[in-house]
């Protein structure tokens, strides 16, 4: 269990470094966001399925968590869309 733990801290260390490293690549800022993006989101996920116990749940509670996440999304996605700059 222990060392679940180590490996899910290193690979969140290590997907962080990635965010920090594509802000000094080339890429245009769309293209920054996004990646940034999906990386954080793939973080968050990662954090809720192994330090929030997700993955031992029922599958109601996951449906209910990834329906919240989802409308989360859409909802930023909404927001955020309309001041985007490309």
């Amino acid at each position: 269990m222990r060392k679940t733990y180590i490996s899910i801290w290193a690979a969140l260390a290590a997907i962080t470094g990635l965010e920090l490293a594509i802000t000094y690549t080339g890429l245009s800022k769309v293209l920054q966001t996004m990646a940034i993006a999906g990386l954080s989101v793939a973080k968050a996920l990662m954090v809720i399925a192994f330090f929030m116990h997700m993955l031992h749940e029922p599958k109601q509670l996951k449906y209910m968590a990834l329906a919240s996440l989802a409308l989360g999304s859409i909802l930023a996605f909404f927001l955020i869309a309309p001041h985007a700059s490309l």
